[in-house]
């Protein structure tokens, strides 16, 4: 997947004295958004993470002028990650690595790989991961087969490659944005998105819910884990199931939250959000 520093064949080798720090807490089964440091003891991203602060909501709530998600978005502000274009690239390229891995982790949890609109993979993916999810497409059109092939060309046995742009057709694309997102062990959105709590776990704390009684011949399931808005990996609010497995219609009470440290949930439109002014377990 990776060589040992962390380099990807013709996208990015680090220099010799560049020291690949891997997120341990990644939930995910590749790590797209890298962290080094350097001998300086300040950290880079590769890819770099320009705007992803505004991709991925970290910055600054237009309704209210508050930072939705606390530390983490004073992270993203300092960093100008919550800038479209980055005017002193000096800034992104000198993070704290501990603020890096806890960015990149958050990043990690938000990635969905999609076809954008002018028909491109977004993220960006570099060339590694495009040829480990040809490699997985069963029957792939020809115009995926060519454009697999052209990419794998770009590098020969000894690891030189080309620098040379090998666009995919739209064709392609829609074959392999769902390639990455299993390649990569992406959970897409749905009502009821399974996780494993020990593989992806909590970046902000999970909410707990006072229930209802349960409908006749049903019983609450506290091992129901699934995905929630923030992608956190929570027991399912006042989930319910009768004796068949089926799901039970139950009502969802006042919440509250199981850490401490200054988090609340706020309820807007009906649906519960989570500010939160610290982080929990992404410290390396």
């Amino acid at each position: 997947m990776a060589e040992d520093n962390g380099g990807r064949p013709g996208y990015h080798s680090p220099d010799p004295t560049d020291t690949y720090l891997r997120d341990e807490n990644n939930p995910l089964q590749r790590e797209l958004w890298r962290v080094f440091e350097t001998k300086d003891g300040t950290a880079y991203v590769i890819p770099r993470p320009d705007a992803l602060g505004l991709k991925y909501g970290l910055c600054d709530d237009e309704d209210d002028d508050s930072l939705p998600f606390g530390e983490l978005s004073e992270l993203a502000l300092e960093y100008g990650l919550c800038n479209e274009t980055i005017s002193d690239p000096s800034i992104i390229n000198s993070m704290d690595p501990t603020d890096a891995l806890q960015l990149t982790n958050y990043f990690h949890r938000q990635l969905i790989f999609e076809v954008t609109s002018d028909d491109m993979v977004g993220p960006f993916a570099p060339d590694n991961d495009i040829l480990a999810a040809c490699a997985t497409i069963e029957s792939p059109a020809p115009e995926t087969t060519q454009y697999c092939s052209a990419v794998e060309d770009k590098c020969n046995e000894d690891g030189v490659c080309i620098d040379i742009a090998v666009l995919p057709s739209p064709v392609a694309v829609k074959e392999l944005v769902p390639a990455l997102n299993a390649l990569y062990g992406v959970i897409l959105p749905s009502e009821h998105a399974h996780c494993d709590p020990d593989q992806w776990g909590s970046t902000f704390g999970c909410p707990v819910a006072k229930c209802a009684e349960p409908p006749e011949g049903c019983q609450y399931d506290q091992a129901f884990y699934v995905l929630n808005d923030l992608r956190d990996c929570c027991a399912a609010l006042c989930y319910a199931t009768d004796s068949l497995g089926n799901e039970c219609i139950t009502s969802v009470g006042d919440l509250a939250l199981m850490a401490s440290g200054g988090a609340r949930w706020r309820q807007m439109g009906g649906l519960f959000l989570l500010v939160t002014s610290m982080l929990m377990g992404l410290r390396l």
